[in-house]
C-alpha cells in the first residue's frame, strides 16, 4: 500500500537520524553513527517522495500533510529538467553535458 511504504521510509529516516545524534542517549558505537551517516548521505527527503508520488501514486503517497500537487507527467519531466540543468549550469543538458549552441558563427 503507498501510503504504509512512505510512512516506513519516512521512519526509517527518523530511525537513521536517531542513531547519528547517539540514539536519544543510549550509547550508539561510532561504527553505527557512521554507517547511519553514509545512508543518510542518499537516502530520500521527503521531497523525493513527493515527486514519486506524483509520477508514480500507485507506489507512493505524498509524505508532506499537504495535498500532493496535480502535475501531469510532462510538468513533473519540466520540473526535473530545470532542477538539473540549474544545478549543472546554464547552458548544459540534464546530464551535465554542454549543449550546442544554434549560433553558426561560433
Amino acid at each position: 500500500m503507498p501510503s504504509e511504504r512512505t510512512r516506513a521510509v519516512l521512519a526509517t529516516r527518523r530511525f537513521l537520524q536517531e542513531l547519528c545524534n547517539n540514539g536519544n542517549g543510549l550509547e550508539v558505537p561510532p561504527s553505527v553513527r557512521e554507517s547511519a551517516r553514509r545512508l543518510l548521505r542518499h537516502y530520500p527527503c521527503s521531497w523525493h517522495i513527493d515527486i514519486a508520488a506524483v509520477a508514480w501514486p500507485m507506489a507512493w503517497a505524498p509524505a508532506s500533510r499537504r495535498r500532493a500537487p496535480s502535475l501531469s507527467y510532462l510538468d513533473l519531466l519540466a520540473l526535473t529538467t530545470t532542477k538539473a540543468s540549474t544545478e549543472a549550469g546554464e547552458g548544459a543538458d540534464i546530464q551535465g553535458k554542454p549543449m550546442e549552441s544554434d549560433d553558426a558563427t561560433n
